[in-house]
């Protein structure tokens, strides 16, 4: 089961950049992703991959929003991180049933 990017921003609490339509389907880090997959960046360290990734959507701070065609803005990238995570979990579990 994949997740439309609208809803993933809607269960995590974060504001909306680019198209809410776009299909994610795994989580990934940024140096790792490719298309379908989300990432996310709150350590300054690894700007330099947000630059360079292939993942369809990034969930960033609001002083990064120009920075990425798609994705979440969230006060707190890590945490939301965590979040989609667990959402990702319970959806791994529901097709192992």
């Amino acid at each position: 089961m994949d997740f439309k990017l609208g809803d993933l921003c809607h269960r995590i609490r974060g504001k909306l950049v680019g198209d809410g339509a776009t299909i994610i389907k795994r989580l990934a880090s940024l140096e790792r992703a490719s298309e379908g997959d989300i990432s996310f960046l709150s350590d300054n360290r690894y700007q330099i991959f947000l630059d360079k990734t292939k993942a369809s959507a990034v969930v960033v701070t609001c002083d990064r929003r120009g920075q990425i065609k798609h994705g979440i803005i969230h006060p707190e990238p890590y945490l939301a991180y965590a979040e989609l995570s667990a959402i990702f979990a319970k959806k791994k579990n529901k097709s192992r049933v």
